[in-house]
C-alpha cells in the first residue's frame, strides 16, 4: 500500500513539470505588443542586412550589368549605316516575353488563311547548238536501239526455227481430230510461206495482173467465192448496201453547204465591193475584178477578203461544218476503208469557196450594177445530184430462182 501511494505521488510530480514547460514554451512563441518583430517570420537562413543592401548596390552600379539591361539601346546605337531594314527591324523588335500578342495573333492568322503563290522556276534557255546536237544524239540512239532489237528479233526466229522441230518433233503435227490436222496444215503452210518471205521468194512480184479465168471458173478452186456469188446477188437484185445510200445523203449534204457558202460569199462581196473601191465607176471595178479573180487562180498578189464577213457568218458556218463532219463520221463507221472520207476543214472550205467565187464576181457585179444582158455560169443545184430515187429499179426475181440458176 506504501509503495502504491508512492508512485501516483511520483507521476503527479512529473506530470505537473511537463505541464509548466509546455505552457513556458507556449508564452515564448505567443508574440506580444511590445516586441517589434511580432507577427514578422523568422528567416530560415539568417543573414546581414547591411552586407547584403551593400552588395545588392555594387550590382546595380555594375557597368557590365548596365550593358546587361539596356543591350537592345546599345544594339540600336552600334547598328552601321549599311545594315539592310532587315536588320534594323530585328533589333528594334520587342523581346519575347512569353504571351502572344493580339497583333501577332491576328496576322499569323491572316496569313496562314492565304496560300503562298507558287513562283514558276526560271528555266535557263538552251541555244539552238545545244538543242540540235540533243536532237542529234537522240536520233542516233533511236537508230541503234531499233538496229539492235531487229537483230535480235531475228537471231531469236532463227533459232527457234531451226531448233523448233528437232525439239519438238513431228508429232506436233499429228493430231486425232480433222479439225487439229487441218490446223496443223495450215500453221506448216504458214511457216513455210514465212519462211520463203525471209528468203525474199515473195520480192519483185508481178502484181495488178487479172486471173485466170475470173472467179467464176474452174481453174482457180482454191479460191474462195463466197464473197463473188454474195456480190453477184446483190448486183441481180439491184441492192445497195447502206453505206452507198448513206454516201449519197452525204454528198449531197457537202453540195448544199459549199453551194450556201458560195452564195452568201458572192452575195457580201457584190454588196459591198463599192466599199473597197470608193470613187470608180462600175466599169473600172469590174475590171478589178477580173484582176482579183486572176490573182486568185494563181494565188499570189492582192485577192479579194473580209474580216466582217467571216466575223458576222463565220459562227453559222462553224455550226453547219460541225454537223456535216457528223454526218461523215456515220458515214465512216459504214463505208469499207477505201471508200471512207476525210473531214471538212473550215479553213480549206474558205479557200475553196474563193476560188470558186472569183471568177464569177465580174459579171454577178455587172448584172447587179449595169443589169447587162451577160451570163454566167450557175452553181451546180441539188437538182443536178443523182438521188438514190432516180436511179431505174429493175424487176427482181425470187432468191429462189436466183440460186436455181447459179446451182
Amino acid at each position: 500500500m506504501r509503495r502504491f501511494c508512492t508512485s501516483v505521488l511520483l507521476y503527479q510530480e512529473g506530470h505537473s513539470a511537463i505541464k509548466q514547460r509546455l505552457q513556458q514554451l507556449a508564452e515564448e512563441a505567443a508574440p506580444s505588443a511590445a516586441d517589434p518583430r511580432a507577427g514578422q517570420p523568422e528567416d530560415a537562413l539568417p543573414y546581414d542586412k547591411v552586407v547584403l543592401h551593400s552588395k545588392l548596390d555594387k550590382i546595380a552600379h555594375d557597368p557590365s550589368n548596365y550593358e546587361y539591361v539596356h543591350q537592345q539601346a546599345i544594339g540600336i546605337s552600334t547598328l552601321p549605316a549599311s545594315a539592310p531594314k532587315h536588320s534594323r527591324d530585328l533589333a528594334m523588335s520587342k523581346p519575347w516575353s512569353g504571351t502572344e500578342s493580339h497583333i501577332d495573333s491576328s496576322n499569323r492568322m491572316l496569313q496562314d488563311s492565304i496560300k503562298p503563290l507558287n513562283v514558276p522556276a526560271t528555266r535557263r534557255t538552251r541555244s539552238v547548238y545545244e538543242r540540235l546536237g540533243d536532237a542529234r544524239e537522240s536520233v542516233l540512239d533511236y537508230q541503234l536501239e531499233k538496229v539492235s532489237e531487229r537483230k535480235q528479233k531475228t537471231e531469236e526466229e532463227e533459232w527457234r526455227e531451226m531448233y523448233k522441230e528437232r525439239l519438238v518433233g513431228p508429232s506436233m503435227f499429228l493430231n486425232d481430230s480433222f479439225a487439229r490436222v487441218d490446223n496443223s496444215i495450215k500453221s506448216l503452210a504458214d511457216q513455210r510461206i514465212m519462211e520463203a518471205q525471209r528468203r525474199g521468194e515473195f520480192k519483185n512480184i508481178k502484181r495488178g495482173e487479172p486471173l485466170k479465168g475470173g472467179y467464176g471458173s474452174t481453174e482457180n478452186m482454191f479460191i474462195d467465192r463466197t464473197e463473188y456469188h454474195l456480190n453477184e446477188i446483190l448486183k441481180k437484185q439491184d441492192a445497195l448496201p447502206p453505206w452507198i445510200e448513206k454516201q449519197g445523203g452525204c454528198d449531197m449534204k457537202i453540195a448544199q453547204f459549199r453551194d450556201e457558202l458560195d452564195k452568201d460569199w458572192l452575195e457580201w462581196a457584190i454588196n459591198h465591193i463599192s466599199v473597197k473601191y470608193p470613187g470608180k465607176s462600175p466599169e473600172n471595178i469590174a475590171k478589178e475584178l477580173n484582176k482579183l479573180a486572176a490573182n486568185e487562180a494563181k494565188g499570189t498578189g492582192d485577192r479579194l477578203r473580209s474580216e466582217q464577213w467571216l466575223y458576222t457568218r463565220g459562227a453559222y458556218f462553224k455550226a453547219r461544218l460541225r454537223d456535216l463532219n457528223d454526218t461523215i463520221r456515220g458515214y465512216n463507221l459504214q463505208a469499207p476503208l477505201a471508200s471512207q472520207k476525210l473531214y471538212l476543214l473550215m479553213d480549206k472550205e474558205y479557200n475553196g469557196c474563193y476560188k470558186r467565187v472569183a471568177p464569177l464576181l465580174s459579171v454577178a457585179y455587172k448584172r447587179h450594177v449595169i443589169n447587162s444582158d451577160s451570163t454566167s455560169p450557175r452553181f451546180p443545184s441539188i437538182n443536178s445530184i443523182p438521188q438514190q430515187g432516180n436511179v431505174y429499179q429493175q424487176p427482181t426475181e425470187s432468191l429462189f430462182e436466183m440460186f436455181k440458176k447459179l446451182f
